[in-house]
Order: C-alpha cells, then structure tokens, then sequence
C-alpha cells in the first residue's frame, strides 16, 4: 500500500487543545502507513514558539511558513510548493486562516483537502469577518471534520453537504492523565495556602469567550459564604488585565489567584479539588476530558459540545452559561454531597477511558485518511 502524505496545517503559537489533537495525532498513526507533517506559521520576527519546539523535539517534521503579516498572499504559493515537491496527498487545516490558505491551494494543485472545525470565536469585527469568508468555503473542502454533534448540526446549517461531515470527538492520551495522590497538597504549600483549604480552578486562555468574568464573579459569591474556599486562572491571554483589575475591584485579592500559563499540568490538576469551564464557546473541551481522567469534578457551561460529554450530576455538573450565579450554586452542591461527587469522579473517568480513548479517534483518523485517498 502507498504512503500517505499529510500536511496538517494551524495556525497558533501555544499548545492549545487543537494543538494537541494534531501533535498526538502525528505520534499515534501508523508511520508505516501515514506520513505526517506540521505546518506553521510564524511571524516574521519569530524564530519558533512552544507549538513549533514541542513538535520538533519530538522528532517530527516540520514545515514553518514564516511572513510578515498574517494573510500574505505568498504563504499560498509557499503551500502549493511544498505539496508538490513532497508529494502531499491530504492538507489538513485547523482554523480560519488555515482554510483559506487550503482553499485557495487546492485550486492550484490537486489535493485531498479536510478541515477539523473546533469552534468559531467571534471577539472582533475582524474575527467575524474571517469567520464568514471560512464559512462560505467549508463547502469545498471534501471533508469537514466535526468535533461534537452540536457542531455538525452548525455545519450543517451553513450548508456543508451532510455526505462531507464526519463526526469524530476529540480525545486525550489517558497514560498522559495519571493522578499522583502523593502531590496532591503540593500546589497549595506553593501558594502558602491552608492544606484543608478547597482550591477551584478554571484552565484556559483568557479571552472573552472563555467566559473567566463569570468564574470571578461566582467567585465572589462563593468567598462570601466561606473563608476555605481559594480560586485559581490558569493560562494567559489578552483579558488577563481586565480579569485581574475585575477581582481587585470583586475584593478578592488573596482569594483568586492567576497563574500565567504552566507548560506541565499535572501538579496543578493534582492540586486542585474543582475544575470549572465557564465558557461561553466551545467546540469540544480537551479541558474537560484531562480533568475527568484526573479524578477532579467538573462544572461546565452547556455551550458547544460540552453537554456531549457533561450529564448533569452524572458526569458533572452543567449549567447555563453567563450565570455566575448558577456556577456558584453548582460548585455549592459538589462541595455539599461528597458522595455524589465521588460517583461523578468515578463515571466521568469511565467515560474518557472508554469512548474518548486517543487509539480510537487515531484509528478513525486512519480511516478517514484512506478513504479519502481512495485506498479503502
């Protein structure tokens, strides 16, 4: 059987959740069969970031396409090359502006073109510009990858043909996600806080969809109801000011901690007794999938996929999103019932182990793959 070649192609400067799907997916595929690369861009004064050192020191190739300015029209001609000359057989994107490269590629040279949609984020006017000239090409690719069903009902309503959606979840690497009971107290000797005090964190990029305004004001909330109870940010973004100057203005200086971004998770999931997303967007959390694997309790808000993966006081708890005031009674209600929550931990954990395995959404890869190629 011939060699397939795969250029996977997004557009980021950190290890987000699509981040990982890709680089997982590189180090889990059959080598005898699939060759993968990474694309991506960096900026004309960037030399690499933690996405391009991470995937180049786990030895895999990678094809950085470096330019001045975010849509320079040469990246297309750069793209078509490297197909060429490396005998690409698939271009796989991963967000806006890697569609619109492949589209405009594959007009140039014949390619298997697949787009995996994640979630569309409209923060700005030029965002939700971007965002309507992908919509209005994800038509012609020959396959849009869904990551959740409530995104292939919206890809569906911007009239993807049902035959060229495929439905394949997102999924973890659970070897990856192994609670270390031993360093369970570690984080909370670090921040000098009370060991039988409860830590409540929330994990992601801090922009407005995201949603961490609401995790500060539940936050508030829930500090006036107990003196045990600490919250902390992890990740870093372009909120971070606003979300720090809204939790002074809260009275919650020692109370919300913002940690910044922290490459080696772990020690943070282990340190933390409740996992909160509060988002108001999502595709389909890779948050929420490593904190079950980690034993912890999570809420989330029921936007995107979540709810796919999120059964109310069965897997976790879910609320409607843009309440903080719903966030906080949830969190009230894991902290009131340890024994339920200890059913939640243990139900959520069997969830992941056994329909979000990475082997099973690799294995589905594989065969979208040769499917599309005509090998199957």
């Amino acid at each position: 059987m011939a060699m397939i070649r795969v250029l996977h192609l997004r557009d980021t400067d950190r290890i987000c959740g699509p981040g990982k799907t890709i680089l997982e997916t590189v180090a889990h595929i059959d080598r005898s069969r699939f060759d993968l690369r990474i694309g991506l861009f960096l900026g004309s004064r960037e030399q690499n970031n933690i996405y391009y050192q991470e995937a180049v020191e786990r030895g895999f190739t990678v094809f950085p396409l470096t330019s001045p300015w975010p849509y320079d029209p040469s990246l297309v001609a750069r793209i078509v090359r490297y197909v060429e000359d490396n005998h690409i057989d698939i271009i796989h994107s991963h967000e806006y502006k890697s569609d619109l490269l492949t589209y405009a590629a594959a007009w140039m040279t014949p390619v298997v073109t697949i787009t995996t949609q994640h979630g569309w984020i409209r923060n700005t006017a030029k965002s939700k510009l971007v965002i309507a000239l992908q919509r209005m090409v994800l038509p012609a690719f020959d396959c849009v990858l869904a990551v959740s069903e409530k995104m292939r009902r919206d890809l569906l309503s911007v009239g993807v043909p049902p035959q060229r959606i495929e439905l394949i979840y997102n999924a973890i690497v659970a070897d990856k996600y192994v609670p270390e009971h031993s360093r369970r107290d570690s984080l909370k000797h670090e921040m000098k806080l009370p060991v039988d005090s409860v830590l409540i964190g929330n994990i992601g990029r801090l922009s407005p969809e995201k949603g961490q305004s609401d995790f500060i004001a539940a936050a508030r909330i829930l500090a006036g109801l107990r003196d045990d109870l600490y919250f902390v940010i992890v990740g870093d973004g372009p909120d971070r000011r606003r979300l720090e100057q809204q939790a002074r203005g809260a009275g919650l200086d020692g109370r919300v901690f913002f940690l910044g971004n922290i490459l080696d998770m772990l020690p943070v999931y282990d340190g933390l007794d409740i996992v909160a997303l509060t988002s108001h967007t999502e595709g389909f959390p890779n948050v929420v999938l490593e904190s079950m694997c980690m034993e912890k309790p999570v809420l989330a808000t029921n936007v995107g996929g979540t709810g796919e993966i999120v059964q109310d006081k069965t897997t976790g708890i879910l609320v409607e999103r843009g309440r903080p005031d719903l966030i906080a009674e949830g969190i009230q209600f894991l902290l009131a019932n340890p024994g339920i929550r200890t059913q939640i931990v243990d139900r959520a954990k069997q969830l992941v182990l056994t329909s979000f395995a990475f082997s099973r959404r690799t294995s589905e890869v594989e065969k979208l793959y040769l499917r599309l190629t005509g090998y199957q």
